[in-house]
C-alpha cells in the first residue's frame, strides 16, 4: 500500500497503474520492478527548441512541456527526464547525456553546441522515465561560411 492516492509507474515496464493507493502484483519468478508515484498522470510529453538555427558554440533552448489529467495549472511533482542530444545523422553524442529532475510544466533547459558541430538538422531528445515517452526539440547547425578572400594590397606609386 502506498501512503496516499497517485498516478503509479512501474518503471522497468512503464507500466501505469490508474490513481492508486497501492499495487497488487504478483512477484511470482526473479523481476526486478521499480516503482514511481506521481501527483498526475501524462499523457503526452512535448519538447520545442525557442530557435531554429544555433550557430556552433551556440546554445540550444528546450521548452518541454507535458499533457496531464490535471485541466488545472497544477505544476508536476518532480519528474526525471533523460537528456541526449543528436548529431544530423541521428547518432547520439555521448558527451551529452544527463538525466534531470524536472519540476514544473514548461520546463526550460539550454543544451551547448559543440564549436565543432556537424551541420545539419540536430535534435535535443527528451526522454519520460516514467512513461517511458519521448519527444524531441529540432535545430539546425548551418553550414560555415567560406572564408572571403582577403583583398590584395595596392602597389604603393613610383617616383611621386
Amino acid at each position: 500500500r502506498f501512503p496516499y492516492k497517485a498516478a503509479a509507474y512501474e518503471l522497468c515496464s512503464h507500466r501505469h497503474f490508474g490513481e492508486v493507493d497501492g499495487v497488487g502484483e504478483n512477484f511470482a519468478g526473479p523481476r526486478v520492478a521499480i516503482y514511481a508515484l506521481s501527483d498526475q498522470r501524462v499523457y503526452q510529453v512535448t519538447a520545442k527548441a525557442e530557435e531554429e538555427k544555433v550557430m556552433p558554440g551556440g546554445t540550444v533552448r528546450v521548452r518541454i512541456g507535458f499533457k496531464t489529467t490535471d485541466k488545472e495549472a497544477k505544476p508536476l511533482d518532480l519528474r526525471p527526464l533523460q537528456i541526449t542530444v543528436h548529431d544530423p545523422s541521428n547518432q547520439e553524442l555521448p558527451g551529452y547525456r544527463r538525466v534531470i529532475l524536472a519540476s514544473g510544466d514548461p520546463v526550460s533547459l539550454e543544451v551547448p553546441v559543440a564549436l565543432n558541430a556537424a551541420p545539419g538538422r540536430s535534435n535535443v531528445r527528451v526522454f519520460d522515465v516514467f512513461t517511458g515517452q519521448e519527444a524531441r526539440a529540432w535545430f539546425v547547425v548551418p553550414k560555415p561560411e567560406a572564408p572571403k578572400p582577403k583583398p590584395k594590397p595596392k602597389p604603393k606609386a613610383k617616383g611621386k
